[in-house]
């Protein structure tokens, strides 16, 4: 997901994931969506027309010989397109599509400037989430949690601005605070997937069972992100260290697996967080990871001597 305040009107808010505002004509959407779509697929676009219908003619006015691998050929051209129309979606050159590049990118700093902006004109919910969400990164807590609580007062059941929330109040200490939004993401559609960072409120709430219980459902999951299959397993690992057996050996092997390409990102996030309660909970809870780790991976060989 990695998603202040101005006293203007709240207005309807559009989907977080949607690319065209709400309310407008056919006609202006189409340009909207013409002014999006890359030079290079409009140029293929009318190759692919021509191409079609050059295989039509073929296909109908051509001789016998070559009508049947005309026809063959203008139907797998018409299923690569709609191959391409159904999956190929064009770069979204739109203000808030500029900036969510930028966030995308790392480059926090010409986001909020380009965000801002936006938020200074119209309260829009996909505006005001990225912004509270580009300035976590840059640490301006206080000014994100104000952008994110706005996104949900204007919007109380969209997902990205409740996760948006819930990362920023986990920041603060507020952990507690961080799973109920969270659980309210989820209730609202979120994808299953930040069950992890539910998971991670949870325990460091104090409340290791329920923490438990939503991580283990983390793993069932096939699609979970390599950071978030490090710290479910890892986390895993630790709740599981009083009762030694098949979950704990599964965890462990999974965090390892995930380790490689998971850790870095926890990491990064507990040095970009280092001044705060959770940056110290974080950098501990790593710390356990690994020792919890290495003392399965030591005591392997040792039982296996034995």
């Amino acid at each position: 997901m990695n998603g202040e305040i101005v006293t203007t009107p709240p207005v309807t808010s559009t989907p977080s994931d949607s690319p065209l505002p709400q309310g407008e004509g056919l006609g202006v959407r189409a340009s909207h969506f013409l002014r999006a779509l890359d030079r290079r697929l409009l140029l293929s676009g009318a190759l692919a027309i021509l191409i079609a219908l050059g295989l039509l003619v073929a296909a109908l006015f051509g001789p016998p010989d070559m009508r049947f691998g005309a026809a063959v050929g203008l139907i797998g051209l018409l299923v690569i397109v709609q191959i391409g129309v159904l999956f190929i979606r064009p770069p979204d050159r739109s203000p808030f599509g500029k900036a969510r590049a930028a966030f995308a990118a790392g480059d926090y700093a010409a986001a909020i400037t380009m965000l801002e902006a936006m938020v200074a004109a119209r309260s829009d919910v996909r505006a005001l989430t990225l912004l509270g969400n580009s300035y976590r990164q840059v640490g301006r807590l206080a000014d994100s949690r104000m952008q994110l609580e706005l996104a949900v007062q204007i919007a109380p059941k969209n997902t990205f601005a409740l996760f948006g929330l819930g990362r920023t109040l986990l920041t603060f200490g507020e952990y507690e605070a961080a799973a109920d939004r969270f659980g309210e993401a989820l209730a609202a559609g979120a994808p299953i997937n930040i069950a992890c960072e539910l998971g991670l409120a949870e325990y460091l709430a104090g409340d290791e069972e329920v923490a438990a219980r939503t991580l283990a459902r983390a793993t069932r999951l096939l699609t979970l992100e390599a950071h978030r299959a490090f710290l479910v397993n890892g986390l895993l690992c630790v709740l599981c260290e009083a009762c030694p057996g098949t979950a704990l050996t599964t965890a462990t092997t999974n965090a390892r697996r995930a380790a490689a390409d998971g850790l870095a990102y926890w990491q990064d996030e507990a040095i970009r967080h280092a001044s705060t309660p959770f940056g110290a909970a974080l950098t501990a809870l790593l710390s356990e990871i690994d020792r919890v780790l290495n003392g399965e991976a030591t005591a392997a060989p040792q039982a296996a001597k034995e």
